[in-house]
């Protein structure tokens, strides 16, 4: 069963001041729905990154992009 976090997002909408993410590669979470709400909304403030660390931090940063740019489409 697919998860949905429209019911909650709607709940929280009005005191969104900035959005906590972290594992952006899971597929259990609704990341495409999220930031499609997000999106809609009109959301325009801080959305902050938790991501693990690595010896090649600028390659990290650049597939971490490019999961940020896919999920923003």
């Amino acid at each position: 069963m697919r998860r949905s976090v429209a019911k909650s997002f709607e709940l929280l909408k009005p005191w969104l001041r900035s959005v906590h993410i972290n594992e952006l590669w899971k597929k259990e979470y609704p990341w495409r729905e999220l930031f499609g709400l997000l999106r809609k909304a009109g959301f325009n403030r801080y959305k902050l990154a938790e991501i693990d660390g690595n010896p090649d931090c600028v390659r990290l940063m650049r597939h971490y992009r490019a999961l940020w740019l896919e999920l923003n489409r």
